[in-house]
C-alpha cells in the first residue's frame, strides 16, 4: 500500500476547498474530472503529461482496496496535522455521482451509484463493493467525520443523510 500519493491527494483537495474561504460559508463538495486535473497540475505539481484522473484513482485504489475488497479503516481518522484522512475518498464518490449523471449510457440507470464506483475502484460485479457494507464499515463514517470535522473549522457542511442513491448528497434544508 503506497498511502503517501493519496495523503498528498487528500491534503491539496483539503486547501482547494478551504484555502481563503471565511469562516462561516457552505462547503460544498464537488467534483469532476476537470477539476481533477486542475488539482493534479496545480497543487501536486503533476506533468501535464500525466493523465491525472488515472493518478488519483490509482492513489485511492493503492490505499484502499485489499484483495478485491474495500478497506476504509485505512483512511479513517484524523492524520497528524489534525486533516480527515478521508476525502480524497469522499472526492471519489462524489466523482462517481458526477459520472454517473453524465453518463449517456442506458445500462447504468441514475439509481445504479455503486456500478460506477466499482468502475472508478476497478473493480467488477454488481452492488455494492465487498468490504462496504452498511453500518459501522460503511463510508457513512466517513462522511459524518468530514462534516464533525468541518463544523469544528467553522464551515458548514452539507453532506446530509438520505436515502438510497441519494445518501449523502443532499443540500442542508433551507
Amino acid at each position: 500500500m503506497n498511502i503517501h500519493n493519496y495523503l498528498s491527494w487528500n491534503e491539496s483537495l483539503i486547501s482547494y476547498f478551504l484555502t481563503g474561504i471565511p469562516q462561516g460559508s457552505t462547503i460544498y463538495l464537488t467534483i469532476d474530472e476537470d477539476l481533477i486535473d486542475f488539482i493534479g497540475k496545480n497543487f501536486l505539481h503533476l506533468d501535464h503529461d500525466i493523465n491525472t484522473l488515472d493518478h488519483f484513482r490509482c492513489s485511492v485504489i493503492d490505499t484502499i482496496i485489499e484483495d478485491e475488497k474495500v478497506n476504509l479503516k485505512n483512511i479513517q481518522g484524523l492524520n497528524p496535522q489534525g486533516k480527515p484522512k478521508c476525502l480524497a475518498f469522499l472526492s471519489l464518490s462524489v466523482l462517481a455521482a458526477f459520472q454517473m449523471s453524465e453518463d449517456d449510457q442506458e445500462e447504468i440507470s441514475e439509481k445504479d451509484y455503486f456500478t460506477r464506483l466499482k468502475s472508478l475502484l476497478g473493480l467488477s460485479g454488481e452492488g455494492r463493493p465487498n468490504g462496504m457494507r452498511f453500518g459501522s464499515q460503511s463510508e457513512e463514517i466517513l462522511w459524518l467525520e468530514w462534516n464533525r470535522w468541518l463544523l469544528k473549522q467553522g464551515f458548514q457542511p452539507t453532506a446530509y443523510k438520505g436515502t438510497g442513491p441519494q445518501k449523502f448528497i443532499k443540500y442542508p434544508k433551507q
